[in-house]
């Protein structure tokens, strides 16, 4: 389409012109001949996407808009979001905000005269003025309090009668608190975040009022499908799902900009008649944008302030080690002090019943009873565990909760709101062994920590990468949760590798085989061979079992573990879990190069608890002479993170590194890699 944009310079302005290049549409951008950001816009313009040349800027006074039909001839769609005087002590002004009104009758007549077929406008919260309740679009009525808020009211119920004389649809979207990178001085977030990094005490209202806060290209989103969309007339709030109490927020900013540091709430007198009430109605817009997921407060925090203070994620990476360099790894202590608060409490109680809870819950010692928000299994029994209400939960003393929820963000909430005692379950298992490190160690491996961040491939790897190492040593330096990172199809589909027909798999720690059956159906049945190396006998006989089921055939089973050189060793536990110890059952390890020799091997997936670098030791004269894929566990001890890149590197350095990881705790990190083109997929071509 071809789409008129005022205002472009403007702070939505702008998100609002490079979603629409993005989208594929053609803009014209009316911005004012004396704009201080006009420049800035026309640098910027060259990295907004594959079409950067879609865009005109026109500079126009609004009150030459008439002109517009004679410059560019037809358009198909208006946004008006020009607005003089929307900050600060302008908003107040009289004649300045009645200007507006003005503004906005030409911009509708201007869209009728180029063959617009709607026009959208840019409509506030503070039309409201102070509702006290939830907002509906067509409920609530507006009492505005101040000029700039009652200008937009007219703006719109005038602009309402215009436009249907005219013949033209009018939308108004009412727009909610936006903040994000580059948004205007002078903003709460702002302020927040100035007053942290200089080492000062943020002086604030008491913020108990509720508030809503939605991320820029969020709001940029929306406006786009307002217009894209056959949409009826009248007004849309555009907002976040995360409405609460502005405090909150403010304490969420801290968090990420400064932990710890104090916050003088109080030390700002409120108005109640002058405070808004941010509690909006999103129905409405909820079934225009169904699919797309938001961006949360805290990502979209950690966002800006990293990209406005020039904190790139290597930047990031780099002071989480001098994090743990500097207060010799003290996040292992806070780890062992939760555990002990674990123990001593009265009850432990674990919050969330589904596939996280079931997968994982045995890994604690000790359960009472679990909760859910579901209320339809309070009072039943979940893996033999009593289930009670969050009500319920929140009278019982001495009570510790255990979050065993992925995406954990709004049961924190939910937790706080009541004043319980939490941790998230992840918070509890840094550390997969537990591998204590002091200061020192760290120091001598950050330039390996840093050097395997420079080697991985794509964008994606090196944010799991820095993740994974920062939620390990220090969580403040990461902006997203394990389970945000998590993603499924592991080893085979993880759309990192392609495979023909004449595969043959090497699976060390073939568990019970059902990384093999997932292989052979990846495949359709169409591979040359598979070695599976299975430690744990109960294993292995289960894997001969299930390999007969599936009927699965061309598979070489050794029970044997892999290692660098042949040797009999102890080992305690079954399951996925087994591992080397010093009093447990007799088993035997070999190398990988000695078992299968110079055989065709074109894909090595390894998971063997821990022994990953000794097994890639043991395969060194196969990788080098097979240049397979190889999928490694990279999780087990936090140096395999970058030991276990490095060691394949050093067999061959044209391997192409990735990382991905595949649950909702420290567990699951592989690292990927793969030498020949033709084994890298590249997207549908």
């Amino acid at each position: 389409m071809k789409i008129i944009v005022t205002g472009a310079t403007g702070f939505i302005g702008k998100a609002l012109c490079k979603e629409l290049i993005n989208a594929g549409h053609e803009i014209f951008a009316i911005i004012r001949p004396h704009s201080s950001r006009k420049e800035s816009l026309k640098q910027e313009v060259n990295t907004w996407g594959k079409n950067p040349h879609k865009i005109q800027l026109l500079e126009m006074e609004m009150e030459e808009l008439e002109q517009l039909s004679k410059k560019i001839g037809q358009a198909d769609l208006f946004y008006h979001l020009a607005w003089n005087g929307s900050a600060g002590t302008d908003r107040e002004d009289f004649e300045m905000q009645y200007k507006n009104i003005e503004y906005t009758a030409k911009a509708i007549k201007t869209a009728k005269e180029c063959g617009c077929k709607k026009i959208i406008g840019a409509g506030s919260q503070a039309e409201y003025g102070v509702v006290k309740e939830t907002a509906k679009e067509e409920e609530t009525n507006p009492h505005p309090f101040m000029m700039y808020g009652a200008a937009k009211l007219a703006a719109y119920q005038m602009g309402q009668v215009l436009a249907k004389q005219l013949e033209i649809p009018f939308i108004w979207p009412r727009i909610y608190s936006v903040y994000g990178v580059g948004e205007n001085p002078g903003t709460l977030v702002n302020y927040v975040i100035d007053t942290l990094k200089k080492g000062d005490i943020p002086e604030l209202s008491p913020c108990e009022n509720m508030w809503n806060y939605i991320y820029i290209t969020d709001c940029a989103r929306i406006l786009r499908l307002l217009g894209e969309k056959d949409v009826s007339e009248g007004i849309y709030h555009i907002a976040s799902d995360d409405t609460r109490i502005l405090k909150e927020f403010v304490e969420e900013i801290r968090d990420i900009v400064a932990p710890g540091s104090a916050l003088h709430f109080g030390a700002k007198q409120s108005n109640p008649k002058r405070t808004f009430w941010l509690e909006p109605d999103t129905e409405k817009i909820k079934k225009i944008d169904r699919e797309s997921e938001e961006v949360s407060f805290f990502q979209g925090i950690t966002k800006k302030y990293r990209e406005e203070n020039g904190l790139s994620e290597r930047n990031e990476l780099e002071k989480a080690i001098d994090y743990a360099i500097e207060t010799d790894n003290c996040l292992f202590y806070e780890e062992a002090k939760r555990w002990k608060e674990v123990e001593h409490a009265k009850k432990v109680c674990v919050f969330g019943t589904g596939s996280f809870f079931k997968g994982y819950h045995h890994f604690l010692n000790r359960i009472d009873f679990v909760c859910d928000n579901n209320s339809r299994i309070w009072g039943t029994e979940v893996c033999g565990y009593k289930c009670i209400s969050p009500a319920e939960l929140s009278t019982m003393e001495d009570t510790i909760v255990i979050i065993m929820v992925s995406h954990y963000r709004e049961i924190k909430k939910q937790l706080e709101k009541r004043k319980i005692k939490f941790f998230y379950f992840g918070d509890l298992f840094y550390n997969v062994y537990s591998d204590f490190h002091k200061g020192l160690w760290f120091e001598k491996n950050k330039e390996k920590i840093l050097k395997v961040y420079d080697l991985l491939q794509d964008s994606q790897s090196k944010k799991i990468y820095k993740e994974a190492i920062c939620l390990r040593i220090a969580p403040q330096y990461s902006e997203t949760l394990w389970g945000e990172m998590e993603t499924g199809n592991e080893y085979f589909n993880s759309e990192i590798f392609q495979f023909g027909k004449d595969e043959v798999l090497v699976d060390a720690g073939a568990y019970n085989g059902d990384s093999i059956i997932n292989f052979v159906e990846c495949v359709n049945y169409e591979y040359e061979h598979i070695y599976a190396f299975e430690l744990e006998k109960k294993n292995y006989d289960e894997m001969l079992q299930n390999l007969k089921n599936k009927d699965i055939k061309k598979v070489s089973v050794y029970n044997v573990g892999t290692s660098n050189k042949s040797k009999e060793i102890r080992y305690n536990g079954e399951g996925t879990g087994t591992h080397i110890a010093g009093d447990g059952k007799i088993g035997k390890l070999d190398a990988i190069d000695k078992v299968i020799g110079e055989k065709k091997v074109t894909f090595i997936k390894m998971d063997v608890e821990g022994a990953e670098q000794e097994s890639l030791e043991g395969a060194k004269k196969l990788i080098r002479y097979n240049s397979p894929k190889l999928c490694i566990s990279a999780y087990h001890r936090l140096e395999d993170l970058w030991e276990i890149p490095l060691q394949i590197i050093s067999f061959d350095n044209r391997y192409k590194l990735y990382m991905r990881h595949h649950s909702p705790l420290a567990w699951d990190t592989d690292c990927y890699a793969a030498l020949k083109d033709e084994d890298i997929f590249y997207g549908e071509q």
